[in-house]
């Protein structure tokens, strides 16, 4: 093999090494829950009527399904607050890692998506609230 073709299949490693960097992945929680997909057990005798959608309010993650309330405390990266970093990966658990969505004034109603076993670090970034505009989170994971 010569020098030149040495050359070049080393440079084609270090390109490939580059390309199998992954791009951070993105993701969006809902602006708000819809009233009519809100299902209200009521007693007999009353008529449930949720009038007005359940605002977004914040994000966070969890070590297992929602049910478990596993809620994972992230690492604040400003001194407000409004960007923490999940370190997730020593997290094994057998129902995955997951971005947990909180809507209503007080977090009363989560939504919950399980993410990508592979995923090692999430960023979420709550943007500071604008009156009369939904709320902004960006969620970024590698």
């Amino acid at each position: 093999m010569t020098t030149r073709q040495q050359s070049i299949i080393a440079i084609a490693g270090i390109v490939s090494i580059g390309l199998c960097q992954a791009a951070p992945q993105r993701f969006q929680c809902p602006e708000e829950i819809d009233p009519q997909a809100i299902t209200i057990a009521a007693p007999a005798g009353w008529h449930p009527y949720p009038a007005f959608p359940l605002q977004l309010l914040g994000a966070g993650m969890s070590a297992g399904a929602p049910e478990s309330e596993a809620h994972l405390r992230g690492e604040p990266l400003d001194a407000k607050g409004g960007k923490t970093l999940y370190e997730l990966g020593s997290i094994r658990v057998e129902d995955g890692k997951w971005l947990d969505c909180r809507y209503g004034d007080s977090g009363e109603i989560q939504m919950s998506r399980r993410l990508d076993d592979s995923l090692k670090r999430c960023t979420i970034t709550h943007a500071r609230p604008v009156k009369g505009t939904p709320r902004r989170i960006d969620i970024s994971c590698e």
